[in-house]
């Protein structure tokens, strides 16, 4: 499950100050028949996963910095000891 505390919809709708005071500290799920269907969540936890959102770009228009970090890119020393896995 997403979160660990959950409320159905119909307790959220009657208690919506509480459920926003609690979502401060920690994200809550709202439940509808059962099932989990949202989930509310601070604004500086929103905040937080949308910063590791990641941008795609096609092979063809990679930044330059992009093309160079991974023409130079090593793999960490720990990995070593895999390398005969693959011959």
């Amino acid at each position: 499950m997403i979160t660990e505390k959950t409320i159905p919809s119909t307790k959220f709708q009657n208690a919506a100050g509480q459920a926003l005071d609690d979502a401060l500290q920690d994200p809550l799920g709202i439940t509808r028949r059962g099932r989990l269907t949202h989930v509310l969540l601070s604004a500086s936890e929103y905040d937080r996963l949308k910063r590791r959102d990641q941008q795609v770009y096609a092979i063809e228009n990679l930044p330059d910095d992009m093309v160079d970090a991974l023409a130079t890119a090593a793999p960490p020393a720990w990995t070593e000891k895999h390398n005969n896995e693959l011959r």
